[in-house]
């Protein structure tokens, strides 16, 4: 299961106490060593995505043979793969900026935007995820290994025909920042290991590390930028509060701090009372895809993907799916 843990001020002294960020890493994201088979299944999920919305995860699981979590990953970086066509061909050779509000210790989220903008801030509320993050950006021994999911990324971008012709075609651009940023991230992605593309988000990521609030205007952070190219929000503001109206002022400030033109990237558990990491189990709101689509339409984003999954266990897990958004504010 792909998630980064949000954070709230109703809630901020239950997830100061009860999230644990080597927990929450090592329940979702065990390092990924079988590329190969991840290949493979992902193979099998693109068709489904292609044919079936919402996407089943017990169908996808049965086919590929691969764990809940894994499939679930899966599904979430072949949807962050679609995602990273666009940003680029949105952003190639501009100086894009992006917003990840409440990115918990994780970095997957980074993977693919990275080809994309100039520069990524990565804003958490907890103070030991921001250190698991910074751990990982300066190589310190014993950070997280997110080496297998640099691969999975890479593999997925380098088997999509359209963005490899579109960046053939770019590399031919009269622009020459445009050429030459199509011709790094044909580099990055044909490199034999993901060592330089490892290095390559570490130097997007550099030190900006920045605690947030996603309930608090300018995410509490009142020498901000108000506007940002690209936000990013996963598993954010749906899993750090009970109230929906709560998640509601937490999602217009994701949508309010992009930009006219620009790109909003959320994903949520579905339909959740509650989630766990580790032994604990953490508060959540109900919503479905149906409450996004129509905040987008009250905010004025134009919905570009909406995937849907379901099949996840409530009794287990607390939540029946997940939802996966990327939308265009309009101008």
């Amino acid at each position: 299961m792909v998630r980064a843990l949000p954070r709230k001020s109703k809630h901020a002294d239950v997830f100061e106490k009860k999230f644990g960020s080597d927990d929450y890493v090592q329940t979702y994201y065990p390092p990924c060593a079988r590329v190969n088979r991840l290949r493979e299944a992902l193979t099998h999920i693109q068709k489904v995505t292609n044919k079936h919305h919402p996407i089943s995860i017990d169908a996808v699981v049965r086919r590929t043979h691969v764990s809940d979590e894994l499939a679930e990953n899966i599904i979430v970086f072949g949807f962050q793969a679609k995602v990273t066509a666009v940003l680029l061909e949105a952003y190639i050779g501009k100086k894009a900026s992006l917003m990840d509000v409440g990115g918990g210790p994780t970095i997957y989220q980074h993977i693919g935007p990275s080809l994309a903008v100039q520069h990524i801030t990565h804003g958490e509320y907890l103070k030991r995820n921001r250190a698991a993050v910074r751990a990982w950006l300066t190589g310190k021994p014993g950070a997280h290994n997110w080496d297998g999911y640099l691969e999975l990324m890479r593999t997925i971008l380098r088997n999509d025909r359209a963005f490899v012709a579109f960046l053939k075609n770019a590399e031919h651009s009269l622009y020459s920042t445009v050429a030459k940023h199509a011709r790094k991230v044909r580099t990055l992605l044909s490199q034999k290991t993901s060592a330089a593309l490892r290095k390559h988000i570490r130097q997007i990521i550099h030190d900006d590390v920045v605690p947030v609030n996603v309930f608090k205007p300018l995410f509490g952070r009142p020498r901000a930028r108000k506007h940002y190219d690209v936000v990013t929000s996963h598993f954010v503001t749906e899993s750090a509060t009970g109230n929906k109206s709560e998640w509601r002022r937490g999602m217009q400030h994701l949508m309010r701090s992009v930009r006219d033109d620009g790109f909003l990237v959320v994903s949520a558990i579905r339909n959740a009372s509650w989630y766990p990491v580790g032994t604990e189990h953490l508060p959540a709101v109900r919503v479905s895809e149906d409450d996004f689509v129509r905040l987008c339409a009250e905010e004025n984003f134009v919905v570009r993907e909406l995937w849907v999954l379901e099949g996840s266990d409530p009794a287990h897990v607390g939540y029946d799916g997940m939802v996966l958004l990327f939308a265009q504010k309009r101008a």
